[in-house]
């Protein structure tokens, strides 16, 4: 297994999407209007455009997204059950790899806007996998749209799915600790993260709460997360903004490092996607975190969700400690 030195983020922009070419793009096919939001709006050059689908939800926009994928030159692969996403992506990236001179980088954009949560968990765990196994250096550039705001539905409903995000991200292995400690991003659907903190049985609890430039958003995680919060102390409650993906890392390396010597930490992602692709970044970088996704299940109904116009990107290096130059 080859070496890494440690990977670096920033925070980018749209117009920096045009200045690398890929060796791979991926987007969510689904029912969002905000689907196609990357292929349609920002310029890039890539070997290969790929949107890849899911084995349900298939009303909305789903229609309409799959005429602008292919309009922009995407291969389209529908029917994808969670089950079988992780050997879709290993095939795609060995494809990938395969036009990747040892020499260069593997470069990947990756729309994180409506990937769920388990599959931008297999396409991290690959992505590292290809500098840790493979000993390729990899840029990868992260897309993220911010939903137009709609409403949440404020009557609260069980989780119904509470556990790890994907087995390689279950963590845990190591660890000594019989203490959890919960480190949680609030989303809106109503006393969410409270279930799963009392699940874990978790203490102490960090919070993280999203500052959107679309403020109402704010109002209505507080809303949903009020009893949470006022039972949280206030020097564990954190704002991070959504279009700061560099300083969510960083704050989210900083708590981790601090919880992780005497308790096992679970990262709980609730909210934005881009708080959900921050913490699969920060627990494969340090290993031993435990990330959990959380899911009110088919109580869900789907909606348009279509585009804010506002954009959060992040890059990430992964450099490889192999000496190509003999």
């Amino acid at each position: 297994m080859t070496a890494l030195f440690r990977p670096s983020v920033e925070n980018i922009t749209t117009t920096d999407f045009s200045f690398a070419e890929y060796h791979l793009t991926l987007s969510a096919l689904g029912f969002e209007q905000r689907c196609t939001s990357f292929a349609c709006d920002v310029e890039f050059t890539s070997k290969k455009n790929i949107a890849l689908g899911f084995d349900h939800g298939k009303d909305c926009s789903y229609e309409d997204n799959i005429s602008k994928f292919k309009a922009r030159d995407y291969s389209i692969i529908e029917d994808i059950p969670d089950n079988a996403f992780d050997e879709v992506i290993e095939k795609l990236f060995k494809k990938s790899l395969n036009a990747c001179k040892s020499t260069d980088y593997f470069r990947i954009a990756v729309d994180v806007s409506c990937f769920n949560r388990f599959r931008l968990a297999s396409i991290i765990s690959a992505i590292f996998d290809i500098a840790r196994v493979h000993g390729i250096s990899v840029h990868a550039d992260f897309h993220y749209t911010i939903a137009a705001f709609s409403p949440p539905n404020c009557t609260y409903t069980p989780n119904r799915i509470v556990g790890p995000i994907h087995p390689k991200f279950a963590g845990w292995a190591t660890g000594l600790c019989t203490a959890t400690a919960a480190v949680v991003g609030l989303g809106y659907e109503q006393d969410q993260a409270l279930g799963v903190v009392e699940h874990l049985q978790a203490a102490p609890v960090w919070a993280f709460l999203p500052q959107s430039p679309l403020s109402e958003y704010e109002e209505a995680v507080k809303s949903a997360n009020d009893l949470l919060l006022e039972e949280l102390p206030v020097d564990q409650l954190l704002y991070y903004g959504v279009t700061d993906p560099k300083q969510i890392v960083t704050s989210l390396e900083s708590v981790s490092r601090g919880l992780e010597r005497s308790h096992n930490v679970v990262f709980i992602p609730l909210g934005p996607k881009v708080f959900v692709l921050c913490c699969l970044i920060v627990a494969a970088m340090r290993g031993g975190l435990s990330v959990w996704r959380v899911s009110q299940g088919d109580s869900i109904s789907p909606g348009p969700r279509a585009s804010s116009g506002i954009r959060s990107c992040l890059r990430l290096r992964l450099e490889t400690q192999r000496d190509f130059s003999v």
